[in-house]
């Protein structure tokens, strides 16, 4: 199962770097497909969901959330929407989150890409949030937000540019918190 996930996590990072194309097989579905929306709307929905998730908030952030932050998960958000999954074996399901917990920690362990890290830690927080209820029954959540601060903490580190290393370092500090918002968009969604 694990080289299900390292071949479409690299997949992955070279459709989101440009080096590739990920092509939409007929048999796989996307959010666009489900819901009937465009790629604009998709954005626009998780945007406003989100802002709506932090006014409506109970447990304060480490630091303010930052407009750059608020951008940054949504496109997290907005990306696992619109990314083609086979339905029969895309992506990891959250009841495999210990062998993601694994591959992630054994294969980034000597990495010094920011922006491979950064997309490890955008799918960590996609599923320590998105999946939250489903990941406390069945794992530890403190884990996996531990595994998320710690990366978004990595990648900053290896950033050369001040604004990415900003970001990387306030989704590190705030990664508990937003985890918890995508939880709240999921439940908005069900």
């Amino acid at each position: 199962m694990w080289i299900i996930f390292l071949n479409y996590f690299y997949e992955l990072i070279e459709w989101r770097t440009g080096g590739g194309k990920m092509e939409e097989l007929p048999d796989q579905l996307t959010f666009a497909k489900l819901y009937g929306c465009d790629k604009g709307t998709t954005f626009k929905f998780f945007k406003e969901h989100l802002l709506d998730a932090i006014e409506e908030a109970e447990d304060p952030p480490v630091r303010w959330p930052t407009r750059q932050e608020v951008g940054f998960v949504t496109s997290v958000l907005f990306d696992f929407a619109i990314t083609p999954i086979d339905t029969s074996d895309g992506m990891l399901k959250p009841k495999d989150l210990e062998v993601v917990t694994v591959i992630l920690l054994r294969d980034l362990a000597g990495h010094r890409d920011a922006e491979l890290i950064e997309l490890a830690a955008g799918q960590v927080l996609f599923w320590n949030g998105f999946y939250r209820e489903h990941v406390r029954q069945t794992q530890s959540i403190r884990q996996y937000d531990v595994l998320g601060r710690f990366l978004f903490e990595k990648a900053a580190k290896y950033y050369n540019d001040p604004e990415h290393r900003f970001i990387m370092e306030h989704m590190s500090d705030n990664f508990t918190y937003w985890a918890r918002r995508c939880r709240d968009i999921q439940r908005v969604m069900n």
